[in-house]
């Protein structure tokens, strides 16, 4: 398990290691916006505020988002990012 906080709400939640940011929140009001949930549309960037290195490394899809997005280094799609170990991000919303 890891913990992830969300800012500004500094929210925390525990997730298994190997889920996703967007399968972790859940229902929870976090500030994520979700569209497709499966890495086409760009709603649920991110920005990595702590530890990059815990999530997964982007596969060729979310590269290609956030390279259409414009999107900086520390940014990442909440439904992609796979949770390694702990992180804080913060929610676009």
């Amino acid at each position: 398990m890891a913990s992830v906080k969300i800012l500004p709400q500094k929210k925390i939640f525990e997730i298994a290691t190997g889920k996703t940011i967007q399968e972790g929140t859940g229902e929870l009001d976090v500030g994520i916006l979700y569209g497709c949930r499966s890495g086409r549309c760009g709603s649920c960037i991110i920005r990595v505020v702590e530890n990059m290195e815990n999530l997964s490394h982007p596969e060729k899809r979310e590269r290609v988002i956030l390279r259409n997005l414009m999107a900086t280094p520390e940014e990442r799609l909440a439904c992609q990012a796979r949770v390694l170990g702990d992180v804080t991000v913060e929610g676009a919303g």
